[in-house]
């Protein structure tokens, strides 16, 4: 039976080979600039409107600080001209994340939506 893993056993991986398989991802984040990645910036906001759904079904939600993000307003902090253009579409898709109660299949047509890269633009 598998499990998630505890925070000590976590430790003790990463000691053990000195987080070598996180350094993609600490790469992407060091060199992230939301204005050269917005595909990477809407994934992040996808990311965080998911996690702000689920938290709004957890029982201790009431003391837990989970403000809506103005999404439009980050939107534009990429300076994107695509995600400019398309901007009802994806609100939209992004607001969609936090409904943990859509179905299967709307999800995934929303992660389509949101996750795809437009031709020739840098993820």
């Amino acid at each position: 039976m598998e499990r998630v893993t505890r925070f000590d056993e976590f430790i003790n991986h990463l000691d053990r080979d000195h987080g070598t398989y996180l350094q993609p991802l600490a790469r992407l984040v060091d060199q992230f600039d939301l204005t050269r990645t917005p595909i990477f910036w809407l994934r992040l906001l996808a990311m965080s409107e998911a996690c702000r759904g689920l938290l709004e079904n957890e029982p201790v939600a009431e003391q837990l600080d989970n403000p809506r993000l103005d999404l439009r307003q980050l939107l534009a902090l990429s300076g994107n001209a695509y995600l400019k253009d398309n901007e009802p579409r994806y609100l939209d898709a992004l607001k969609s994340f936090s409904d943990v109660s859509a179905p299967a299949t709307k999800a995934r047509d929303i992660a389509q939506t949101v996750l795809k890269a437009p031709s020739g633009a840098e993820v």
